[in-house]
């Protein structure tokens, strides 16, 4: 979808990297469920089981945004992020730091 063979799904970086980059979103996810790395989150194999379902029937699915689209979710994400709702990842210290 996003016509970038190398192009790859970073749920800590997914607005920065997916949303904004490349005007894709996640379209379907459920509100029940936490939308972050389910590897980083006990979830029941049953859950995972009809996460996976809902992605093969389409349910949940990637989708093209329109810029206007994109310049709304970055106006909710400020406001989000100011009232503490989203914590922006932190970048690792650099490798070469003393």
């Amino acid at each position: 979808i996003t016509c970038n063979p190398n192009a790859k799904m970073q749920w800590m970086a997914y607005f920065a990297h997916i949303v904004t980059q490349h005007l894709i979103i996640v379209a379907g996810w459920p509100d029940n469920i936490p939308f972050v790395n389910l590897s980083s989150v006990s979830s029941s194999l049953p859950q995972l089981k009809w996460l996976l379902h809902q992605w093969e029937t389409g349910e949940i699915h990637w989708q093209h945004i329109t810029q206007q689209e994109l310049s709304r979710m970055q106006d909710e994400q400020c406001t989000q992020t100011e009232m503490g709702q989203v914590i922006k990842p932190k970048h690792r210290t650099r490798s070469d730091k003393g």
